[in-house]
Parts: structure tokens; C-alpha cells; sequence
């Protein structure tokens, strides 16, 4: 079995891996598939790399199913994660932590050919994610296992290549996924290629795979230091003197100031050196969280004498790439100062700024873990239109597209690695920890080297709520190696980790958090101040906290707290919430008919609970003003999760003014959330009373005498009336209304169109007590990706176009298959007005 570059893997390791890899049935040669002509590379400077994304015309077979050797195998595209499309079932194997979905071993195939001109060249494969125990081959011969769902891989394919177009010249990699062995994991964390994929073809002498490495060493508004670091490799057979040429663009594509010139060095033979250079932009534009600007630094790697000496005034990336580079690499980056002091938290730009956070898991709801790019971009947007700036990536290194909106747009980034060392937790007993010894570091190593160049982010975390602490010793020793290498490969950002029960394991005073560079826990906010006061110089951050106004205050008025993240921004797959807890269980295995929790300032759709709009009224600068009643439903034990610690009264509350008529709702308690300074609330017209802001964050409250109608409330500041919200009754249900986020969509995996349905009375009111089923059909060149309502106990697949309604509304996510024609999405139900909406 081949083993990961460059780790080499001991026999003990090997044995565990042979073991889980198991024996998949080998697609047949002759199966269909889809052959990916890679374009000829042209040759000299401009086509010194060539990268390719490889997701079209995979084989898929399923190698798990009772009839698994008669299946036929289907044709996917890639991102891809089989786990979604179900069904689920409350015997699935993942149980409560993979949402009862099926998960299992399958084989990936792809043909590809080269051209007779890439002879010589450097081909690798880069796959952004595999879950899980990811096999790699090509043309038989095998690259590595990987056991992690979550990190990137990258294996040279140039040793095993055929190149040419007749048949003879047909590459095929092949690649074995397990994740049968369950349960692996707290949360779903699907199954298949479900990250991006590429080949990447070079000059033997190339820029090492993630071998380019910003930091913002020295930044003030009129000057920064951008420091590169390259490290160059020599797959050739030959040695050879090379230097670097570097140059930094703005967002526009337009040069920096003059380019750069290093040294040149001799690189022998399978040997690498790295080249260090500092650049200088005069008054930088920099990334923050209003403005995130983002530049991008280009580097040539040129042989020495090959005609770009003493060009230090060369402008632009062509006339680099016409005086002899033999590979371009590039990589964006973001000017930005962090800092975290023990007095006052943390500081972004010489500005203090409290970190206001969410933690989030990586799945997409009905998507899985196969995320496009559009379903991030809504729910960070959506999140930081709630007053969020920081995103806690729990529990495992995130997708990169992830980081890559966040950069976009302006968001705070808590990396973190590990959901448990050694000692596995419950509905994860066959996870990670069976590999942690092996893999862990190797692991970080690769994740950190990938991630580092993200301006969004501020901290890593070597893990959450780890069992391994009761351990002193062991624990320590652990950690010590962790946040080694850590500053070995980032020295620029520092460390954390989401301590366990710190004051029982003693993490305080034994050492163990003294090793972090900022002390972080979970739900313990007083012993974080505590510590602080205890320890000069000691830096404190919430990293996981309840949503009620007493902790919000407790963050708000403690200038020594960095910030708090919440659990959590976005109900997610997984960790079904349970109605009856067990005495003494702190994570019980058995949430059916639950597939996932209510945590979430969000739903699945994305519509914002009373706990987001509560959240809101706190963390936004910009006036807000909602209404939320109380609750007229009936409690069940499935269909009504409460969020952790939301303030009393919220939790549960609607936002709504219209009761089920089958009930006999009288007396109505109202709460306001707002940050302004005084509230009026009125019904059908007449006031019930101002209200001043509360110094403790709690919600307004006026109880009243339930009557049809308009229920208005009006903020105000200095007097002046500055925003305002109405809740209005519904009458009967009449029609379905679309509305789409956007009015067009292209045919590319990362573009999703998210098309919201409301069932509404014939005034256009939202009628919360429907139950309507909506059949989603798509005329045109577009298709149906999902459907979703966020129940919690809904088991209809997601990728059904029938889907019930929950408090009237529904989710139906669209994309284009062509660049051009109109797509009309229509929902129907009966007894309604279909709904229709148009996409270009």
C-alpha cells in the first residue's frame, strides 16, 4: 500500500489502516465514464501551471448494498456526498450523530488523458476532502489513506502516468471510501468526495503545494511589510540555480509598486529551498471587518541567468511570465493586525473590538456536507447581518471555500482541528480517536499549511471540550506538541482551545493552560475573569456560550473577555435534540425521530429564530426593533427544541400575531427586542405603553388581552422614531408565494439559488399554522438540488420535491444546468394559488 507524502507510516499504523481500508470491489474496466481531455500546456512561460478542476463524469458505485456486485454504477459529478439522498432510518449504523442517514464504502472513478507535450511535467491531484478513510489510487498503484473526513490531501500521480490520446493512453484514478465504521462522529459528517477536486500540472521546479506563505509582519496606515515566504521543490533529475520574482496586487488586478527579486539559490535535485522576501505597500488599504480589501502576491520561480535579473521594475504578471519563469503561483491575502491583551481583549487594526461569534458546523443542511459556495455566502451573511463578526469552524478543519467567503466578507475566523484526542465521546466511539496518536499532527500540519494565508482568521484551536485533561500528564504532553506545531508552521496567529471542565481537571493552575496563547472555554465565563485576575497577563475568550441576556451581559461588561461564540449560528445535522435526558448522560445516543437539534439563531432555511432576532437587537449598530408573543402551540417532544439558555420568555415565543384557530388563545404576553432607547407597542392603532432600554439586555414585555388585528411596535432614539415592525393576523390560507435570493444562477456546482416559500392568506400575510404540502416543479434549464423546511423530525429526503410547510414556509434550492434560457420554479398545494418565480 502506498503511504501519504511526505509522512512515511510506521507498521502499527499500517496494520490499523489496512484494516479499515477493507476490500472494495474494483469498478470494471470498461464502465462508463466520462474521459476529461486535459488541454495541451502551452509551452515557455505561459503555460508554466496549468490547473484543473477534475469533478465532471465520476463513477460511483456503491460497494455496501445487499446486491452491491449487481448494482450498476451511476456517473456524478463531483462534490459529492452520497449520505444526503438517504433515507434515513432509525437503525442507520452513524445513529443520532449522522442524523440516522446511511453512510457505508463506495468506489470513485475517473478516466483522464495527457497530452504527449506534459511528458516531463510535475501532475498531482489535489482533493480538498474525503469523507472518510479516502484511498487514492492511480492506474492501480496506490497513493495513500487518509482516516480524516475533514483535511486536504495531495499525491504526485507523475511516477504512474500514460500520456497520449489512443486508449492505451487512459489514466484512471480510482479512489476507496469507508465510512462503514460507525459511529465516527458527534455530528453528520456525510460521505464521499464532498470537497473540490484538481489536477495541478507544473515544471519539475515548481512552488511546493501550499509552499507559498503571507504575513503582515509591520502594518500602520501609511506602510506595510508583506513578508513572502517560497519554498521551491526540484522534482527533476537534475540540479539547478533559480531565483524568485514577487509582486503584490491590489483586488483590482493592479501592481503594487515595483516587483521584487531574491537571491538566486542552487536546489539540488529532489531537494527544496525556501526563498524569504519583504515587500512595502504604501498606504495599504486594509482587511477589516467593514472593509475586508484582500490583495494577491505573485511569485515566478526563474532560473538563474534565464533573463530576469535586474528586473526590479518589471511591471505586471505578463511581463513576469515573458522573461523565463518556469512556474507562477499566487496566493491572496489580506493586510491586518491582531493582537489579544489580558485587559482588554482582542484588537484588529489597533482597534479594540469585542469578538461577537457563532460556533458552526460544516454541513449545509439539505445539501450534506457537499456545500456549494452560495449556501455559505447566504448563512454568513445572513449571520453577520444579525451583528455576528466571528465564526467558530467547529469541530474540524473547515472546507477552504468556507474561509474564502469569510475573507470576502469581513468575518472573523476560529480554525479549529479536533473534536476529541485520544479518549472518544459518546456517539463517536469509532471516530477520530481510534487515529489521533497516528494522525493528529500530520493532520494539523497540513491544515494549518493550507489555511494560513486567510486573513479571516485570528486564532487556531488545538480542540473542544477534550476528555483526555482529567489525564494531567498525558494531556499536557499532548497540547505541548500541538501548539508547537502550530507556531512551527504559523507563528503569526495564536493558540487556543475550548477547555473541558477546566476548574475540575485543574487546567488552571497544572500548566495545561498556560501552554495556550489565549485560554479559552466553554459555558464558564466567571472562571475565564477569575483566571485573568488570577494570572497576569493571561488572555481569556468564551469559546462556547449559551444565547440568555444574563452571559450576554456578563461578555458585554467584562472588557477582559476577548468575545464569546454561540452555540450555535445555524441548526445543523446531527445531535438530534432529545426530549427526555436520561439522569447522568451528558450526550444520550437516542434522538429518533429527530435528525437534528434547535440551537441555531437560524434554521435550516435560514429563517431567523426569536433567539437570532434577540441576538440582533444586541450585537447590531443599526436600530432594531422585533415582536415576539408567546406560544399558543403545544410543547411536543419532537418538533420544538429550545436553544441552549435562551432568555426566559423568548424561548419558544412566535413571531407572529396570528393563533391557530382550533386554539383559544386569550391572554397574550408581547416582548419587544430592541437596542433603542425607548419602545411603544400598539394594537389596531392604540398604545400600550413606552418602554425605556433595559440596562440588563432583557426583553420588553407587555401583557395583553389577545385581539385580531395590527400589532405595531416603534423604536425610538432621542425622540425620534427610528425603526419600526408590524405583525398582522392571518386569515385562511389562499396562495403560495416564491421568492428567490437572487434572479439569476449559473450552472456551476458552488451556485445554488435559494427560492423561499410562504404560504400567505389572500392579503400576502403569512399564515404560520399551515401544513401544507408544496410540490416544487422546474420548467427550463434548471434542476431542483434540495427541499427543506427545518423539522427537526421531517424524514422526507432531501433531494424530494414534495415538502411539507413548517409555521408556512418552506426551502427549495435551484440551479441552472445551462448559461442561457429562463427557469420558472412553481410550487402548488392543494386548495392554494400556485406560487412562481423566474430565474434567468
Amino acid at each position: 500500500m502506498g503511504l501519504p507524502h511526505p509522512m512515511k507510516t510506521p507498521l502499527a499504523r499500517l496494520s490499523l489502516i489496512s484494516l479499515l481500508a477493507l476490500a472494495l470491489p474494483a469498478a470494471a474496466k470498461d464502465q462508463p465514464s466520462t474521459n476529461t481531455a486535459v488541454p495541451a500546456n502551452p509551452p515557455g512561460p505561459a503555460g508554466t501551471r496549468l490547473e484543473l478542476p477534475l469533478e465532471t463524469g465520476w463513477t460511483f458505485h456503491r460497494a455496501d448494498t445487499p446486491d452491491a456486485a449487481q448494482t450498476a454504477p451511476v456517473v456524478v459529478d463531483l462534490p459529492h456526498d452520497w449520505s444526503i439522498a438517504g433515507p434515513f432510518d432509525a437503525d442507520a449504523p452513524a445513529k443520532r450523530g449522522g442524523a440516522y442517514l446511511p453512510t457505508g464504502t463506495a468506489q470513485y472513478r475517473k478516466f483522464f488523458t495527457l497530452p504527449d507535450s506534459d511528458k516531463g511535467k510535475h501532475v498531482e491531484i489535489q482533493f480538498d476532502g474525503i469523507a472518510a478513510n479516502g484511498e487514492v489510487f492511480i492506474n492501480g498503484h496506490s497513493l495513500g489513506l487518509r482516516p480524516s473526513a475533514y483535511v486536504s490531501v495531495h499525491y504526485d500521480l507523475t511516477p504512474y502516468l500514460k500520456f497520449g490520446t489512443a486508449a492505451d493512453g487512459r489514466n484512471v484514478i480510482d479512489v476507496n471510501v469507508n465510512n462503514g465504521i460507525q459511529p465516527v462522529s458527534r455530528y453528520y459528517t456525510g460521505s464521499g468526495i464532498n470537497r473540490h477536486v484538481r489536477l495541478v500540472i507544473t515544471n519539475p521546479v515548481h512552488v511546493e503545494t501550499w509552499g507559498l506563505y503571507v504575513t503582515t509582519p509591520e502594518v500602520t496606515p501609511e506602510k506595510a511589510t508583506v513578508h513572502l515566504q517560497t519554498t521551491v521543490t526540484n522534482t527533476g533529475t537534475a540540479p539547478g540555480s533559480f531565483l524568485v520574482q514577487s509582486m503584490v496586487h491590489d483586488n483590482g488586478g493592479h501592481m503594487i509598486g515595483p516587483s521584487y527579486q531574491s537571491a538566486p539559490q542552487t536546489i539540488a535535485a529532489g531537494a527544496s529551498a525556501t526563498f524569504e522576501q519583504d515587500i512595502l505597500v504604501p498606504n495599504p488599504k486594509l482587511w477589516d471587518l467593514d472593509h475586508p480589501n484582500l490583495y494577491k502576491a505573485i511569485v515566478a520561480v526563474v532560473r538563474n541567468g534565464g533573463g530576469m535579473n535586474g528586473m526590479g521594475n518589471m511591471t505586471g504578471m505578463g511581463g513576469m511570465m515573458d522573461r523565463g519563469a518556469v512556474d507562477v503561483d499566487s496566493a491572496t491575502f489580506g493586510i491586518r493586525k491582531i493582537e489579544f491583551k489580558p485587559e482588554t481583549g482582542f484588537w484588529l487594526n489597533d482597534r479594540n473590538i469585542k469578538i461577537l461569534g457563532v460556533c458552526l458546523h460544516e454541513d449545509g443542511g439539505a445539501v450534506g456536507a457537499a456545500v456549494p459556495r452560495s449556501v455559505y455566502v447566504e448563512r454568513f451573511s445572513a449571520l453577520k447581518a444579525l451583528g455576528a463578526n466571528a465564526i467558530r469552524l467547529a469541530h474540524n478543519p473547515p472546507n477552504p471555500v468556507e474561509l474564502e467567503v469569510c475573507d470576502q466578507l469581513g468575518l472573523l475566523v476560529m480554525d479549529e482541528m479536533f473534536d476529541c484526542w485520544t479518549v472518544s465521546k459518546p456517539n463517536a466511539e469509532r471516530g477520530y480517536a481510534m487515529f489521533f496518536n497516528d494522525w493528529s499532527l500530520k493532520d494539523l500540519h497540513d491544515a494549518v499549511m493550507r489555511d494560513r494565508n486567510h486573513p479571516s482568521i485570528i486564532l487556531w484551536s488545538a480542540g473542544n471540550e477534550i476528555h483526555d485533561t482529567p489525564q494531567e500528564e498525558k494531556a499536557k504532553g499532548i497540547l505541548r506538541g500541538l501548539v508547537d506545531e502550530f507556531h512551527r508552521v504559523d507563528p503569526s496567529r495564536p493558540v487556543t482551545q475550548a477547555l473541558f471542565r477546566p476548574a475540575n481537571s485543574h487546567d488552571y493552575t497544572n500548566g495545561l493552560a498556560a501552554m495556550l496563547d489565549v485560554v479559552g472555554t466553554n459555558y464558564r465565563d466567571n472562571e475565564l475573569v477569575a483566571t485573568n485576575q488570577e494570572v497576569p497577563g493571561r488572555k481569556v475568550l468564551n469559546t462556547e456560550e449559551r444565547q440568555d441576556a444574563k452571559t450576554w451581559v456578563y461578555v458585554r461588561d467584562h472588557p477582559q473577555l476577548a468575545g464569546c461564540f454561540l452555540w450555535s449560528a445555524v441548526d445543523y445535522l446531527g445531535e438530534g435534540f432529545v426530549a427526555v435526558r436520561p439522569a447522568g448522560v451528558d450526550d444520550p445516543g437516542g434522538a429518533w425521530p429527530n435528525i437534528s437539534g434547535g440551537s441555531g439563531l437560524l434554521d435550516r432555511t435560514l429563517t431567523i429564530k426569536p433567539a437570532g432576532l434577540e441576538r440582533q437587537s444586541w450585537w447590531s449598530t443599526k436600530p432594531v426593533v422585533h415582536i415576539v408573543r408567546s406560544s399558543d402551540r403545544p410543547r411536543n417532544a419532537t418538533a420544538n427544541a429550545i436553544p441552549n439558555g435562551t432568555t426566559p420568555g423568548v424561548a419558544g415565543s412566535l413571531a407572529d400575531w396570528t393563533p391557530n384557530p382550533a386554539n383559544h388563545y386569550t391572554d397574550a404576553t408581547v416582548y419587544v427586542l430592541s437596542n433603542c432607547e425607548e419602545v411603544e407597542l400598539l394594537l389596531n392603532g392604540q398604545s400600550l405603553g413606552m418602554k425605556p432600554l433595559p440596562a440588563d439586555a432583557s426583553p420588553r414585555q407587555w401583557n395583553l388581552a389577545y385581539a385580531p388585528g395590527e400589532l405595531k411596535a416603534v423604536g425610538r432614539n432621542g425622540g425620534k422614531e427610528v425603526a419600526s415592525e408590524i405583525l398582522q393576523t392571518a386569515g385562511a390560507p389562499a396562495k403560495v408565494v416564491l421568492t428567490a435570493d437572487r434572479a439569476t444562477a449559473s450552472p456551476s456546482f458552488d451556485d445554488v439559488v435559494f427560492v423561499q416559500a410562504m404560504v400567505t392568506d389572500a392579503q400576502g400575510v403569512r399564515v404560520p399554522f399551515a401544513d401544507d404540502t408544496l410540490h416544487f416543479e422546474i420548467s427550463g434549464p434548471g434542476q431542483l438540488v434540495a427541499t427543506d423546511n427545518g423539522k427537526p423530525d421531517d424524514h422526507t429526503v432531501f433531494p424530494s420535491p414534495a415538502r411539507s410547510t413548517k409555521d408556512g414556509r418552506a426551502l427549495a434550492l435551484v440551479r441552472a444546468k445551462d448559461t442561457t434560457g429562463k427557469i420558472t420554479v412553481t410550487a402548488t398545494a392543494d386548495g392554494l394559488q400556485p406560487g412562481t418565480v423566474n430565474l434567468t
